[in-house]
């Protein structure tokens, strides 16, 4: 071959080479900007929030990544004896029923997060972990703003709508030999300083979470919440000395006394109840079906038990 066809030959080759990966690239960046997006969607989910959050990022690249906010709250559910609903769906070779349920759980719980304004943050097992009060000048400046107060109220609420969504799914699931009416809901609810973001700006390693003492403790009120029962927190509260127990519900909180107690216990003995704990710092929500006991030696320390299953 002359050497001037060969030279030619090898420059159009070293052509569609580049060709190629130019190609190759822009799929490559199609596709990565294609995740971004599903992922910004996953987290923040309402249309008005989302687009915010790209317009932030077109502006600014780093707006996601991590920082120190006041006031973040963090709500952490997951499902009370989930252990022995796992272990029978297992032993009875049931799991598209396990596989299914937990995953229509956790689109439940993103869907009621998204609802009330919060931010899905991620799904840990069968449980899922939810942020509140983002929105704001110092962290994700997308109007409309966060209010702490407002805030704290839709988180409650999300975990209100939360616990019927499921009622509603695990009444809809049958199980041979397990009673699915002993699933139940915990969650734990805090309120405090924590780093917020997202770690890794590489679009692989992208997750909007939030990292503080705050954000850990709404994790072990869960299992707290997933252990004990509503009755051996009362009890509790009795055997601690308390010789009341605040009550509150729609209205002005009244005090209930040991002999007011006693049928409440007695009420809730044979009855799946899905509880919310708070830490003393987030207090507690007027309007909201709740018990208020003292938590720890600390004076004036106290923790509130929502109870999000009606009594009735």
């Amino acid at each position: 071959m002359p050497l001037h066809l060969s030279l030619f030959c090898r420059m159009a080759s070293e052509a569609l080479n580049v060709r190629r990966i130019i190609i190759d690239a822009k799929a490559w960046l199609s596709a990565s900007q294609d995740t971004q997006s599903e992922l910004i969607r996953y987290h923040f989910g309402k249309e008005e929030r989302w687009k915010g959050i790209e317009r932030l990022l077109k502006r600014n690249q780093n707006a996601l990544t991590l920082r120190k906010a006041k006031n973040i709250i963090t709500l952490n559910v997951d499902l009370r004896n989930s252990t022995q609903f796992s272990a029978k769906c297992i032993s009875g070779r049931s799991i598209d029923v396990y596989k299914e349920f937990v995953r229509e759980f956790h689109r439940i719980v993103r869907q009621a997060a998204l609802l009330h304004d919060g931010v899905m943050d991620k799904t840990i097992g069968d449980g899922a972990q939810v942020l509140f009060n983002v929105y704001k000048s110092d962290l994700l400046p997308i109007k409309p703003y966060d209010n702490t107060d407002h805030a704290k109220k839709r988180a409650i609420e999300c975990a209100y709508v939360i616990e019927r969504n499921l009622k509603n799914l695990i009444d809809r699931t049958k199980i041979s030999h397990f009673d699915t009416s002993l699933l139940a809901l915990g969650g734990g609810l805090t309120i405090g300083s924590a780093f917020v973001g997202s770690i890794d700006t590489d679009i692989r390693g992208f997750e909007y979470s939030a990292y503080s003492h705050d954000t850990n403790h709404a994790g072990k009120l869960v299992s707290e919440a997933r252990a004990s029962s509503v009755q051996d927190w009362l009890k509790g509260c009795i055997d601690r000395g308390a010789k009341t127990l605040v009550f509150k519900g729609h209205g002005n909180p009244d005090e209930l006394k040991y002999d007011d107690i006693q049928p409440i216990i007695e009420a809730l003995a044979h009855k799946r109840i899905s509880v919310l704990l708070t830490d003393p710092n987030f207090g507690s929500i007027r309007g909201y079906v709740s018990y208020v006991i003292p938590k720890g030696d600390k004076e004036g320390s106290m923790q509130t038990v929502y109870l999000l299953t009606p009594l009735r």
